[in-house]
C-alpha cells in the first residue's frame, strides 16, 4: 500500500544518513587548525615576558695556555759539558739561562761566559758585545769587571772600533783590575797604534813598557820596538833593540834581525 511504500522509504533514507555519518573521514581542516602542544626541553629558551629583557649570554673566559716547559734544567756542569763537547749554541742558551735562574755569583759568571763563547768560539764580536753590555749594565762593580772590561776591549778591537777599544783599555791599565792584565792591553795597544793607525811614535811607549817580558809578548814587543826605531829615524837605537831581540832564546825572527843590523851597522 502506499503507506507502506513510504514508511519503507524513509526507512530507507534514515539508515543511509547514519551509514554515511559512521565512515565520513576526519575533518583535515580541523586538524589543521587544532592547536598542538609541543614539549619544552632544556635546550629550548625560556618564553620571554612582556615587558623583560633577556639577560645576554656571557661566553667562557678562555683557558690559560700553560707556558712550554724549559727544555733543560741549567746548570753549571751542565753549560761547561756542552761547552766541552763542542756544543757551543746549546752552551751559550744555557748559559744565558742559568744567568736569570741562577745565585747572583753564579749568574754572573754565566753571563761572561755566554758573552766569552760568542767572542772565541763563535768568533762572533758583535754578539759578544751584547751581551758584555748587559753584564755591565746588571753586575756593575762585580768581581768579574776586570775580566769583563778586557774581553770587551778585545771585541772592541775586532770590530774595528779602535778609538774606543783605545779608550777603554786605557782606563783600565789605570786602574787596579788592570795590573794583571798590564802586558796584554800594552801588546794591544801597541798593535793597534802601529798596524791601525800607523802611529810608531805612541806604539813606542807601549813596547817601550814591555822590554824585559818574558815570553811571546816580549819577544813581540822587543821586535816591534826596534821595527819603529827604525821607521822614526833613529838607526843606533833601532840596531840596538835588534841586539836585545836577539839575545832572547828561540826568537821566530832571528835571520830578518840579522839582516836589519848589518844594514844598521855594516
Amino acid at each position: 500500500s502506499y503507506t507502506a511504500l513510504a514508511a519503507a522509504f524513509a526507512l530507507g533514507l534514515f539508515a543511509r544518513a547514519h551509514w554515511r555519518d559512521d565512515r565520513q573521514p576526519p575533518d583535515v581542516r580541523a586538524e589543521v587548525l587544532r592547536p598542538r602542544r609541543v614539549p619544552v626541553t632544556s635546550a629550548d629558551p625560556q618564553p620571554k615576558t612582556a615587558g623583560t629583557h633577556e639577560s645576554p649570554t656571557l661566553a667562557p673566559a678562555p683557558r690559560a695556555v700553560p707556558s712550554a716547559p724549559m727544555p733543560f734544567t741549567p746548570s753549571e756542569s751542565l753549560c761547561r759539558k756542552w761547552s766541552g763537547t763542542g756544543k757551543v749554541e746549546q752552551a751559550i742558551d744555557c748559559f744565558r739561562s742559568l744567568s736569570k735562574t741562577g745565585t747572583p755569583v753564579e749568574a754572573e759568571v754565566a753571563l761572561y761566559e755566554a758573552a766569552r763563547l760568542c767572542a772565541d768560539s763563535l768568533k762572533d764580536p758583535a754578539r759578544a758585545l751584547g751581551l758584555l753590555d748587559e753584564h755591565r749594565k746588571r753586575f756593575e762593580g762585580g768581581p768579574l769587571r776586570g775580566e769583563v772590561a778586557w774581553l770587551r776591549i778585545q771585541c772592541l778591537q775586532r770590530v774595528g772600533r779602535t778609538e774606543a777599544a783605545l779608550a777603554e783599555s786605557e782606563q783600565l791599565l789605570s786602574g787596579p783590575e788592570g795590573r794583571a792584565l798590564a802586558s796584554e792591553l800594552h801588546v794591544l795597544r801597541g798593535r793597534l797604534y802601529d798596524d791601525t793607525l800607523h802611529d810608531c811614535s805612541r806604539a813606542l811607549q807601549e813596547f817601550v813598557a814591555l822590554v824585559g817580558e818574558p815570553g811571546p809578548r816580549g819577544d813581540e814587543a822587543e821586535w816591534r820596538r826596534a821595527r819603529c826605531l827604525e821607521a822614526l829615524g833613529k838607526g843606533d837605537e833601532a840596531a840596538s833593540a835588534y841586539e836585545q831581540y836577539l839575545k832572547r832564546s828561540n826568537v821566530s825572527k832571528a835571520v830578518e834581525a840579522r839582516a836589519r843590523l848589518s844594514e844598521l851597522r855594516p
